[in-house]
């Protein structure tokens, strides 16, 4: 399955030009494929809004990137 660049969707807050749409059709996605798309970035944006809004604690650990030196062998 393709990828559309969620981000073309965040930055304008929504609107979402002719452009990222033939390139979507274009990259074989489906019309309902591309609304799946759409109503997922949505209820990812919402869901951070209500964590962060409620201050919601993180419940897995935390996970640090690797620095140079523990990656080195």
């Amino acid at each position: 399955m393709q990828l559309i660049d969620t981000r073309s969707l965040q930055r304008p807050r929504g609107r979402i030009g002719d452009d990222a749409f033939a390139a979507a059709r274009d990259a074989d996605l489906t019309d309902e494929e591309i609304v799946e798309t759409i109503a997922n970035t949505v209820r990812n944006i919402f869901t951070n809004y209500v964590n962060e809004s409620l201050d919601v604690d993180v419940e897995w650990p935390l996970v640090t990137p690797f620095s140079a030196a523990t990656t080195a062998i």
